[in-house]
């Protein structure tokens, strides 16, 4: 406990010694959330195809696919980039400098002011885990159009051939949006500016119980091994509370994202939910309520790579920025 408290007093120290702290760590949440987010779409975009082929109206996955042999399926016929680096590229980044952005420079400040209210000695896990929650619900809610596009680009992708998809959950029919801006435009004209936040429950969620499963499981794992002696702060323990964090996130999260998956994605597919609850029932019956955890593995799968090099990232560049490692 003494190493926790010497940790979180040396954290303050370096908070007041630098100009504008919060400007500077939610730039480095920003850059760093946009970079690596980016640089894994390949794997946000395998998700998404992966959740909505057994949803979809136009396409079946064949009961001897497996994740594996899907995505070699997608990258023999489409290719790596037009398949599954390209599809929501742009909006993908653009969400998640909105919503990776507000919970990673929010969390360290909201956590700090309550303990400071609470007048605690130590940071307690409930305090990490809902300091991780609230910006997460708003940081998502705020980017649900940003990324209601990106999961529709990702839906129905697939190999165009004279203008209509031959491949995917959308083959025999064309394209319905080209892109970010051209999306949310077609989005606000044919379906209305409340349809801009659908699913926004769903995400609004999903964001939250992600941010939540990962600062409690980062700065629980760090505090944790730093106060017993275990590891010293660096890049090595920072790796290691990673993956916390990702196994954590991904398990909090799960349910929601494939519920907000088909939300966003159901237009696309030729579905119709009339709400949240509804979209819940309807995948309950038709498919069990395993279904809630299909796709964990590749969610996870993307999710452990993210982190083990978004977190550390964001530690070297709040170290370069003055402002020195997350306590």
């Amino acid at each position: 406990m003494a190493g926790e408290q010497e940790a979180q007093q040396e954290g303050k120290q370096q908070k007041k010694e630098v100009s504008h702290p919060f400007l500077r760590n939610l730039a480095a949440g920003t850059f760093c959330g946009a970079t690596v987010v980016m640089s894994f779409n390949p794997l946000d975009c395998l998700r998404i195809r992966w959740q909505v082929m057994a949803a979809s109206e136009g396409a079946r996955l064949h009961t001897n696919d497996t994740l594996w042999s899907f995505s070699q399926k997608i990258i023999q016929t489409e290719g790596l980039w037009k398949g599954l680096y390209r599809p929501g590229l742009v909006a993908n980044g653009t969400a998640a400098s909105v919503s990776v952005g507000t919970r990673m420079g929010v969390y360290p400040f909201l956590r700090d002011g309550i303990i400071d209210r609470l007048q605690h000695q130590t940071k307690h896990p409930f305090v990490m885990w809902f300091s991780g929650l609230i910006p997460g619900c708003v940081g998502y809610w705020v980017a649900t159009p940003l990324w209601q596009v990106k999961t529709r680009l990702q839906a129905e992708t697939g190999l165009l051939v004279n203008e209509k998809f031959v491949t995917g959950a959308r083959a025999g029919y064309e394209a319905t949006m080209r892109g970010l801006v051209d999306g949310l435009i077609l989005i606000y004209k044919k379906e209305g500016f409340c349809a801009l936040y659908r699913g926004a429950t769903s995400i609004m969620l999903r964001g939250g119980m992600m941010s939540s499963g990962q600062f409690l499981g980062y700065d629980f794992t760090k505090t944790r091994a730093k106060s017993s002696g275990v590891m010293r702060d660096g890049p090595v323990l920072h790796v290691f509370a990673s993956t916390a964090a990702a196994f954590l996130s991904t398990t909090f999260a799960a349910p929601f994202d494939i519920i907000l998956t088909r939300m966003q994605s159901a237009p696309t597919l030729g579905r119709h939910y009339d709400g949240f609850f509804h979209c819940v029932r309807v995948m309950a019956k038709e498919e069990g309520p395993l279904v809630f955890y299909r796709g964990w593995t590749v969610f996870f799968s993307r999710v452990a790579p993210v982190f083990t090099c978004l977190m550390p990232f964001y530690e070297q560049v709040r170290l370069a920025m003055g402002l020195g490692y997350l306590n």
